[in-house]
């Protein structure tokens, strides 16, 4: 019998919620840390040591884990990405303008844009019925990199190491929302 290994991509953020809200995390993320917790010994260790201090009915042990759990916690941004509403242009006989020229598309193309309320970030998803393509852009035009991309209302995780390539994913993906992960060491 052969053995088949998968490998997970595993964040900070997987292993906080390993130790505070395991529920929280898919069955693969969960059963990937628990069958190598040596590999993530050390920041297991420290997340339990704070858990086990929220845990002793004494007020100074109980402020210094809220301590430890807001400079954890803080290092984490987590921005929030709504659908936006994308007004047609009309030309001056109220006839919508096509692309193309005939009124029927051959393949179904969907445009999706999701900003920040800040509006420090553009998301923008090209979709067909094989292919969904992520583009991700920063107001500032700097690239983004090694950040958690979720979409909802599936829950569907990306990881992006550089926005200045799209992300491709060989499924067509809905979208109602999405939120954007960094951290800071």
């Amino acid at each position: 019998m052969i053995k088949k290994e998968i490998k997970v991509k595993i964040e900070e953020r997987d292993i906080f919620n390993y130790v505070f809200a395991p529920g929280e995390l898919r069955q693969e993320i969960f059963e990937y840390i628990s069958n190598n917790r040596a590999q993530f010994a050390e920041e297991i260790n420290l997340l339990n040591d704070v858990k086990n201090l929220q845990e002793i009915d004494d007020p100074k042990l109980t402020e210094l884990a809220k301590l430890k759990l807001k400079e954890i916690s803080s290092r984490i941004n987590i921005i929030k990405l709504h659908k936006q509403k994308i007004k047609k242009d009309y030309n001056r006989n109220r006839v919508v303008t096509l692309a193309a020229d005939s009124m029927e598309l051959k393949k179904k193309i969907i445009t999706e844009t999701f900003m920040d309320t800040d509006s420090r970030y553009l998301l923008k998803l090209l979709v067909t019925d094989k292919l969904t393509k992520l583009f991700l852009f920063a107001n500032d035009n700097t690239p983004i990199e090694n950040l958690k991309l979720t979409l909802y209302p599936s829950g569907k995780s990306y990881k992006i190491s550089d926005s200045s390539k799209p992300l491709e994913i060989y499924e067509e993906i809905i979208a109602d929302s999405a939120t954007i992960e960094t951290f800071t060491p």
